[in-house]
């Protein structure tokens, strides 16, 4: 076992930094290196600690290599794909020839680099190249001007108002909703007062509407 001393200054930075530390990993190991330093026996610190000897040797080394700074050194485990060693030649394949799909991606990053991978993998590795999938929207046909004209003159005349009579609904059986032609090119549709208050707007007059509206 190491023997090492203690310095009253390393003694009362131990006792801060086990408490005040924001990693719980180092306050451990600040408070086995505090309990060593008071004496206590290397078994009771495992016991009061809850670490390994190997544990508590590994921290002896590096108390004893670099004092408290190489105590608070705290090694991060970031594996890295290696897929990343291509990142390079393969970003700039994938910029100058955008895949179309990821099995399409999944199927040219095995053909260049020799390595197979799931695509779920790769649309992660495709992300962090910044390529993102495009939003594919239908372009719509060209309109006929004159059938539109021809259905709106005579979805005017059909709602227009009798002379001396009531408007005309129109939907059969709707009671709740009614039509007010403004001009022959524009509507208004309105929610009237239903002939009695049980009988709300139904969903399906209004999906009825809504789909003769768009």
């Amino acid at each position: 076992m190491l023997k090492i001393p203690f310095s009253e200054a390393d003694i009362n930075a131990l006792r801060y930094w086990r408490f005040h530390h924001p990693d719980p990993r180092v306050q451990v190991r600040m408070e086995a290196m505090y309990l060593r330093g008071q004496g206590v026996a290397n078994c009771e610190i495992l016991r009061l600690c809850g670490i390994s000897k190997a544990s508590f040797h590994r921290y002896l080394d590096a108390y004893a290599t670099g004092g408290i700074e190489q105590l608070k050194h705290i090694e991060h485990y970031r594996p890295q794909s290696e897929l990343q060693t291509h990142r390079l030649s393969l970003e700039a394949y994938f910029r100058q020839y955008p895949p179309a799909t990821v099995a399409e991606a999944t199927a040219r990053i095995e053909a260049l680099s020799g390595i197979a991978r799931k695509p779920t993998q790769v649309r992660q590795f495709l992300r962090s190249l910044g390529l993102k999938p495009l939003k594919v929207g239908m372009i719509p046909a060209k309109a006929d001007v004159a059938a539109q004209e021809t259905f709106k003159k005579k979805s005017g005349a059909a709602l227009s108002r009798s002379a001396g009579g009531s408007p005309r609904r129109l939907f059969r059986g709707c009671g709740a909703l009614c039509v007010c032609p403004l001009s022959r090119d524009s509507l208004v549709c309105a929610a009237a007062v239903c002939q009695s208050p049980l009988r709300p707007p139904t969903p399906q007059c209004l999906g009825r509407l809504a789909r003769y509206l768009a």
